[in-house]
């Protein structure tokens, strides 16, 4: 009894350390190419221009989260596009790295995924965009 146990044990903790790395890696590469998300402050205006578009038009759902505000944002869009105008009276005291923005995706081919960036003023180098699990 005590073999067959000492047998069984790394064959399931192998099985399972297969199944962990091997589901749901993200491609990064594939995902930049199906998926644009901006964050632009335009200082003159005092606006936020958030941009979101899927190439492959499968989104069911996404849902915008802005932290740092002085009164968090977060809204759903029912498509695979969107352009959002956020007021924002002025640039956080310790910079736009304070107010990250994340989007939770519901997507017919890929399942949910999370988008992170941050906002940049306008002129600047777009941020780097993170995809991820959630």
């Amino acid at each position: 009894m005590n073999k067959k146990i000492i047998i069984i044990i790394p064959i399931i903790i192998i099985l399972i350390s297969l199944y962990v790395f091997s589901v749901n890696p993200v491609d990064e590469k594939r995902l930049a190419s199906t998926f644009e998300f901006s964050a632009i402050y335009f200082e003159d205006s005092h606006v936020v221009k958030i941009s979101y578009l899927d190439r492959s038009n499968h989104t069911n759902t996404a849902i915008l989260e802005i932290e740092g505000l002085s009164q968090p944002f977060q809204k759903k869009y029912d498509n695979s596009s969107f352009v959002e105008d956020i007021p924002i009276s002025s640039t956080p005291q310790y910079g736009w790295k304070t107010t990250p923005l994340t989007l939770l995706i519901d997507h017919k081919e890929f399942g949910k995924l999370i988008l992170k960036t941050e906002i940049v003023p306008y002129g600047q180098p777009s941020s780097k965009v993170i995809y991820g699990k959630p």
